[in-house]
C-alpha cells in the first residue's frame, strides 16, 4: 500500500532502531536518510512509495504496488544498500547496483536521471545507459 513519505521514513527508522546488527543498521540509516531526502523535497510529489519488510520501494506512478516497474532499495547484512530496478521477473535482467549508505542519495539521483523518471527544474534530460 502506498504511503506518504514521512510515514515511510518513520517505518524505516523503527526497523533500524529494532535491529541488533550494526552493519544492517548502518545500511538502514542510509535508506532512512534517502527516504527523508525524498520526503523533504520535490520528489515527495513525483514518486510513490511503500515498504516491504525493511525494503523501501518506489515507482513513478500511483498504480498498485508491484503492478508496474519499480525500484527496490534494500539494506544488506554487509552494510551496503542494494538498488534493484524490477521491470522484469527475470532476476539476471534486472538493473542492480550496490552502494555504501553515504552514496544512497547520489545513486537515487543518477537512477532517476538515467530513467528520466524525474527531471530537475531547468535541467535537460540526457540519454545514458543503465550501466
Amino acid at each position: 500500500m502506498m504511503k506518504p513519505w514521512p510515514l515511510l521514513v518513520d517505518h524505516i527508522r523503527n526497523v533500524r532502531k529494532r535491529s541488533e546488527d550494526e552493519k544492517f543498521s548502518s545500511a538502514l540509516l542510509g535508506i532512512e536518510q534517502l527516504a527523508d531526502f525524498i520526503a523533504q523535497g520535490s520528489l515527495r510529489d513525483a514518486l510513490f512509495g511503500w515498504t516491504s519488510m525493511a525494503d523501501l520501494c518506489g515507482q513513478q506512478t500511483e498504480h498498485k504496488p508491484y503492478s508496474v516497474a519499480y525500484l527496490r532499495i534494500s539494506a544488506q547484512s554487509s552494510g551496503l544498500i542494494e538498488f534493484r530496478f524490477i521491470d522484469t521477473a527475470v532476476d539476471r535482467r534486472q538493473w542492480t547496483r550496490t552502494e555504501p549508505p553515504e552514496r544512497a542519495v547520489d545513486r537515487l539521483r543518477t537512477f532517476l536521471d538515467q530513467l528520466h523518471w524525474v527531471s530537475a527544474p531547468g535541467q535537460p534530460h540526457t540519454r545514458r545507459s543503465m550501466r
